[in-house]
């Protein structure tokens, strides 16, 4: 009998293309994990909005893990199986939300932005954060439609911002600190955030299955520095190339390198990992 596994993957640069945001190329890889009844969890630094966004265009219907660790959210109808997890968690922040119960790692976004503002004042003009940004502002700087823009900026746990000066950064780092909150290196942007990061958040998730179904392996696609909390908490971690053709420099005896970039290398992955636990497919 195959182990049942879970797929976790980051979308920009992994499961989206960097510069498009196209899943052209990572559509294969979705279409054999949902073939063989695969989760795919969407483990990503993009806002609730953004998510299901995506989640929508690409049919997904896993649960899913929002700004960096900020909160999981698992749809109601499969939270409601999940009853001896209810019991032995109760301890955890779960919300009702919009359809989605909730669990809230992170810290609230107006916190973050009241420190952030302090930041400013501290930094002066070598800080921008996307609470700072018109939604037009950031359609131009991601390349972006401007309705999705405003779903990037409509943020809940995580303040992505920019440095115009990287010798500022152990200084913002150490501020930050103080006022009990951390800064993460994201693909695009720095990221002003709480105690949580991506592999906190995949390790409460993953619980909620190993409770509830025996036999769980996970796995994990991603290609950033931010993807690496992830890559410690999953079974087995699959590394894709950057756009640049390179991958991060990561040491983990057991991570795969991917030698495909962004989509590519996400099907690529899918289809190491689907071999690598037994699943056989025709063309």
């Amino acid at each position: 009998m195959k182990n049942k596994l879970i797929v976790f993957t980051d979308l920009d640069g992994t499961l989206l293309d960097y510069y498009t945001y196209s899943y052209k190329y990572s559509r294969k890889g979705m279409d054999l994990l949902r073939r063989f009844d695969i989760p795919l969890i969407f483990c990503t630094s993009k806002s609730y909005a953004e998510v299901v966004y995506f989640r929508e265009k690409t049919g997904n219907e896993s649960p899913f893990i929002v700004e960096n660790g900020g909160a999981v959210y698992i749809p109601e109808k499969q939270f409601k199986k999940l009853k001896r997890f209810q019991g032995s968690h109760r301890s955890l922040p779960f919300k009702s939300s919009e359809g989605y119960v909730a669990i809230e790692l992170g810290t609230d976004y107006r916190t973050l932005r009241h420190v952030f503002e302090q930041m400013k004042k501290k930094f002066g003009n070598g800080i921008t954060g996307f609470g700072d940004m018109s939604d037009q502002e950031v359609a131009s700087y991601l390349n972006l439609q401007l309705d999705l823009a405003a779903m990037a900026k409509d943020r809940r746990h995580d303040e992505p911002f920019i440095i115009k000066k990287e010798s500022l950064l152990d200084g913002i780092k150490q501020f930050s600190m103080k006022h009990g909150l951390k800064v993460y290196a994201g693909t695009r942007f720095y990221h002003l955030m709480g105690n949580t990061d991506k592999g906190k958040a995949v390790k409460v998730l993953a619980s909620i299955y190993r409770e509830t179904v025996t036999g769980i392996i996970t796995a994990g696609i991603g290609e950033g520095k931010n993807d690496e909390p992830m890559f410690r908490e999953v079974d087995l971690p699959y590394l894709v190339e950057k756009p640049d053709g390179k991958h991060i420099d990561i040491s983990m005896d057991n991570i795969v390198k991917i030698n495909e970039i962004g989509p590519e290398g996400f099907t690529l992955a899918v289809e190491e990992l689907l071999k690598k636990e037994g699943f056989s497919y025709g063309i």
